[in-house]
């Protein structure tokens, strides 16, 4: 009976994780009020939780997630990227301006249930391929089996002043230095979302 019950809870666990697995890649376009990305291609999506018009993850399930996100800088113009949750940033990256350099990081994060995740660009500019099946940029996350019981972590506090944020970071195009907007409450009307292109890469060359 006991191999049974832990037999169950194993199966519920992996069906949870399952459900609660995405992926984004290809940047689209930028919104240019506050950076946030939109992305082209839904890799991968089980709880079809992916919301593709604002361009952001609604949590399914409550739990521990684990986040990750990738971006190329374009030559001489370093990027920052803010991964927000509620439009609350949680996580950043800075990629180098002296070619083509990688902004990454990875986090994890308890969220609740309808919290929304999603990437924008803090400052600079991003590169992304020509190819549309091709993905430089990325953003993606999945649900961590949890014991039961396992107490949602006190909120930290998050320090501004990192590498490449603001005017100083030296990078051009985009810059959104802005303090992080607080979430909209629960059944608010929200702003429509507007994304504008990527800009022409200087010389039209790059990673393709």
């Amino acid at each position: 009976m006991r191999q049974l019950t832990a037999l169950a809870l194993l199966l519920s666990a992996v069906c949870c994780v399952q459900a609660s697995i995405f992926s984004v890649g290809h940047a689209g376009g930028i919104n240019q009020r506050n950076g946030k990305i939109r992305f082209e291609n839904v890799i991968s999506d089980a709880a079809n939780a992916w919301n593709s018009r604002r361009s952001r993850y609604q949590v399914p399930t409550k739990g521990y997630y684990v986040l990750s996100f990738h971006a190329l800088s374009r030559p001489n113009q370093a990027v920052t990227l803010s991964l927000k949750v509620n439009n609350q940033e949680k996580a950043a990256a800075y990629g180098d301006g002296s070619g083509y350099h990688t902004a990454s990081n990875s986090v994890i994060l308890f969220l609740e249930r309808r919290d929304t995740i999603s990437l924008h660009v803090a400052s600079g500019d991003i590169h992304e391929s020509g190819k549309r099946d091709r993905n430089y940029v990325t953003l993606s996350g999945f649900l961590l089996p949890t014991p039961s019981g396992v107490p949602r972590p006190a909120s930290p506090s998050f320090s501004s002043g990192s590498p490449g944020s603001g005017a100083g970071s030296g990078g051009g195009g985009f810059s959104f230095g802005s303090p992080a907007a607080a979430a909209a409450p629960a059944g608010a009307s929200e702003e429509e979302e507007v994304f504008s292109a990527l800009k022409p890469e200087a010389g039209g060359g790059g990673p393709n």
